[in-house]
């Protein structure tokens, strides 16, 4: 699922091994005001990178905060000095390979995705840094802030990347005709052409079509599964797993987002400059989450369907009664 649940358990051999390799750190005054903390993917705890950062750090958003402190060659001299004061040997191979990342993605050869250990998942690089700092104690009873940062390392895939040039083309020719036919309706571009009685036809067809996706697959954007199985919706730091659901659910996912983002009028924006739908670049902010999604097993997503599905019954079931309770009200104040 993509989230990262990554503990050393209290008293243990790895407890007393992380402890023995320097962990927690101590800056230049003996104490641990701040630690920050960055493994990758599925990587262990005990091989990751830690070390101690100035208090002034929770300042500052997370990236700009690793950016500042960690990645920088004005600081990379005195941080390398630092952490070999460390009783972890291999504390300066990841460091070699954190900036390689950085170096990397600035180039644009790769994309970072961030994640909090034991918190949230796909979290914003500008996020706060005090918006996701823990305050941890150690077993000598050393109290210290600590940011538990877990980085997914991706290599960019294009959005049309399983289509064939052909079909990107036909799919792409259908879309611009759908949103033109949008625009006259929505903003009155009807002085050389009009749109005819089946030209509406077709449009209100689309029209519900976006409202069915919304109304029976927006409850997966954000969806968790917690340790015990239960799955929760809604939470704010749930995946999105709306494009696995429509794959699932044989839907087209380009299509069905496509429709989804006009009819919401995120695409509003181009009223002003119709000929950027012939630019590939916007239909990257489009679909830039179709190769982006997480990978979920089948039975997992199976689950998480199904769930969905029946909270959204349930959901139905609850306005419907609703409603019929407020007909019941009009029709008795209206006997009044």
């Amino acid at each position: 699922m993509g989230y990262y649940r990554k503990k050393i358990k209290a008293g243990t051999f790895e407890e007393q091994f992380y402890k023995s390799m320097g962990f927690p750190p101590l800056d230049d005054n003996n104490n641990a005001p701040f630690i920050l903390r960055i493994t990758l993917g599925d990587m262990e705890l005990l091989d990751g990178f830690y070390v101690s950062l100035p208090s002034e750090v929770e300042n500052l958003y997370i990236e700009e905060a690793i950016r500042k402190y960690i990645i920088n060659e004005k600081v990379k001299k005195e941080v390398t000095e630092k952490i070999s004061r460390i009783s972890n040997l291999d504390l300066l191979d990841i460091y070699n390979i954190l900036i390689d990342i950085y170096n990397d993605a600035d180039i644009g050869k790769i994309k970072i995705i961030y994640h909090i250990n034991n918190g949230e998942s796909y979290i914003e690089p500008t996020d706060p840094v005090s918006l996701h700092q823990k305050i941890c104690k150690s077993e000598t009873g050393l109290q210290y802030k600590l940011l538990d940062i877990v980085l997914d390392i991706y290599e960019p895939i294009g959005i049309f990347s399983e289509m064939t040039e052909e079909q990107r083309e036909n799919m792409l020719e259908e879309f611009r005709g759908i949103f033109i036919l949008y625009l006259m309706d929505k903003f009155g571009y009807n002085e050389e052409y009009s749109i005819t009685p089946k030209g509406y036809d077709y449009l209100n067809r689309i029209l519900a079509e976006a409202e069915f996706y919304i109304g029976n697959y927006d409850i997966f954007g954000d969806a968790y599964i917690k340790s015990s199985g239960e799955v929760v919706f809604n939470t704010g730091y749930g995946e999105n797993l709306i494009v696995p659901v429509f794959k699932k659910e044989e839907i087209e996912p380009y299509r069905a987002i496509f429709i989804i983002t006009m009819y919401l009028g995120n695409m509003d924006w181009l009223a002003s400059d119709p000929i950027l739908l012939f630019s590939e670049d916007t239909f990257q902010d489009i679909f830039h989450l179709i190769p982006s999604s997480p990978k979920v097993e089948e039975e997992i997503l199976d689950v998480i369907l199904n769930e969905g599905k029946s909270r959204l019954e349930e959901q139905k079931l609850h306005e419907e009664r609703v409603r019929y309770i407020e007909n019941i009200e009009r029709h008795i104040n209206s006997d009044h």
